[in-house]
């Protein structure tokens, strides 16, 4: 395991532990995305900490790291032949790393969890944690792009009133 793997194992880790407190019981199941989803709902308002003297706004950075190291194991658990793939050399590589599959498919969680803080519940954890399995375990499928999980609706809907006839 390398350095930045190890970094990021501490960053899950650190965000098991500290949700286990609030009696979120993070094990590594589909299912367990769903906390995950209400806790950034109960944290951020359109892409804005609703508190940012708060405990999560301390720490913010390691467990942004950490839910997405997270949504990467979960997915990395339930698609047998998906791989993590970080960079050692990218500075930003929290953000960038990868999770490749057997087929040459690429996603990368961190920027997901960086869509699902900003765009709120319409980039929802749970739903793109299912579509990647499939996106792994079946060729023929693909992982939702921003349009297909709703974030085009939500774009959309800051159109002037004006050009409302206009789709």
């Amino acid at each position: 395991m390398n350095s930045r793997q190890q970094e990021l194992h501490k960053a899950i880790e650190f965000v098991r532990n500290t949700f286990a407190d609030r009696r979120i019981h993070l094990d590594y199941s589909t299912e367990s995305v769903k906390h995950l989803d209400k806790l950034l709902d109960d944290e951020f308002k359109k892409g804005k900490l609703k508190n940012p003297e708060g405990n999560f706004a301390k720490f913010q950075g390691l467990i942004m790291i950490g839910i997405s190291g997270y949504l990467a194991q979960v997915i990395l658990k339930n698609a047998t032949q998906a791989k993590l793939d970080i960079n050692e050399d990218d500075q930003n590589w929290f953000i960038n790393f990868k999770i490749t599959g057997p087929f040459n498919q690429v996603i990368q969680p961190g920027q997901r969890v960086l869509k699902r803080v900003q765009y709120g519940s319409e980039a929802e954890l749970y739903q793109y944690v299912h579509s990647a399995i499939k996106y792994f375990s079946d060729p023929a499928s693909k992982i939702p792009d921003d349009s297909e999980i709703g974030i085009r609706s939500v774009v959309e809907k800051k159109k002037p009133w004006w050009k409302f006839w206009q789709r």
